[in-house]
């Protein structure tokens, strides 16, 4: 008698919601440094001194990675040592991040270094990508004897196609003397005299919506000072994401769940008569009325504000499988999956359970 295979089916069906897609889906690959390395990242190096201008060298295109000047971090469990191990080298979350720049060490000290370092990476924008989450944590020495213009700096710059600075709220240019800055801590060394003023995680949305279409340019870049011995570097990750409000709210749900994208800072959700109902991410609306529009303002660290509607509209799904008889030759079955939802996307989890079961005949 033939040996033949049976698998017991389960099908499980969830609405395609944004847990799913950002688990799932990388709308701009590698962008998050997922696959641990450079992968569609341009990276630049150049040497630029106040002090020594002889030595200044142009901006060139180098291979990544690049020894202490652009590469992966892969310990999600290490600490930063010049922030007292306050500062984690990988946010939250993640399993890489990049470093851009590093601290000086005694092998440098023979001469000055000034190093400047970037990283860049170009994007079509489309309906799938228009909110670009850019992480980055900072860790710039303190001088007193320098200006501004001299200290370590960070900066990130969104480009247009022809390589001109889009005029954004997301763009951020910072020195360690910059005192407007919130959000900075101090901590120095031991055995250093001159403190380092780090940056937590920072998280800054930016809305690309208005360059649908177009080309754009994402540039991180790190520097140590133009003078010779006070360095400046930066950890950082990026996302990019579909620009709306998640809406949960299914068959038998007597609360609809409103998320807005991550990225922001401030969030205020009011609704069509303009009454603010809440300051988080995630607002939950007990009983809706079906039509209902509720909206949510946005404000980034850096001051962008991006306002989104959403309308309260319940999702139905219809599960509906069938299968085909087994095919005694060849021991397969084909099921066929007719469900349906009112509205919105379906994705789909086979579940064949562990193995199968054998029967005789």
């Amino acid at each position: 008698m033939k040996k033949l295979e049976f698998f017991f089916l389960s099908g499980i069906f969830t609405l395609l919601t944004w847990t799913t897609l950002k688990a799932q889906v990388h709308y701009c690959n590698n962008l998050s440094f997922e696959l641990g390395n450079f992968t569609n990242w341009t990276g630049y190096t150049w040497v630029y001194s106040t002090d020594v201008p002889s030595a200044n060298t142009a901006k060139v295109q180098v291979t990544l990675p690049t020894a202490r000047r652009q590469v992966i971090m892969t310990d999600t469990t290490a600490y930063d040592v010049n922030t007292g191990n306050a500062l984690r080298k990988i946010p939250s979350g993640y399993k890489y991040s990049a470093r851009l720049g590093d601290a000086i060490t005694s092998a440098d000290l023979g001469n000055f270094r000034d190093w400047e370092q970037s990283l860049k990476y170009t994007m079509t924008v489309d309906s799938t990508n228009a909110l670009l989450v850019m992480k980055f944590a900072l860790v710039l020495q303190y001088a007193s004897d320098h200006t501004a213009l001299m200290e370590p700096r960070f900066k990130l710059t969104l480009l247009d196609e022809k390589g001109n600075t889009i005029p954004d709220c997301a763009n951020y240019d910072v020195y360690s003397t910059n005192t407007t800055v919130k959000g900075f801590n101090s901590y120095t060394p031991a055995g250093a005299k001159d403190p380092i003023k780090w940056r937590d995680w920072t998280t800054v949305g930016a809305n690309l919506l208005p360059y649908l279409g177009q080309t754009i340019t994402l540039e991180f870049m790190a520097a140590d000072c133009t003078g010779r011995f006070h360095y400046g570097y930066a950890y950082f990750v990026a996302e990019c994401r579909p620009l709306n409000i998640v809406l949960s709210y299914c068959t038998g749900d007597s609360i609809a769940k409103l998320t807005a994208p991550v990225g922001f800072e401030k969030y205020y959700w009011k609704n069509s008569s303009g009454t603010v109902l809440d300051s988080t991410q995630i607002l939950k609306v007990i009983n809706p009325t079906e039509g209902a529009v509720y909206s949510c303002s946005m404000t980034s660290a850096t001051g962008c504000t991006v306002t989104l509607q959403s309308t309260i509209n319940r999702y139905l799904i219809t599960n509906d499988f069938s299968s085909a008889m087994i095919d005694c030759k060849s021991n397969f079955v084909q099921f066929t999956n007719s469900s349906t939802t009112n509205r919105g996307t379906l994705s789909y989890n086979w579940d064949f359970a562990e193995g199968g079961r054998d029967f005789d005949r």
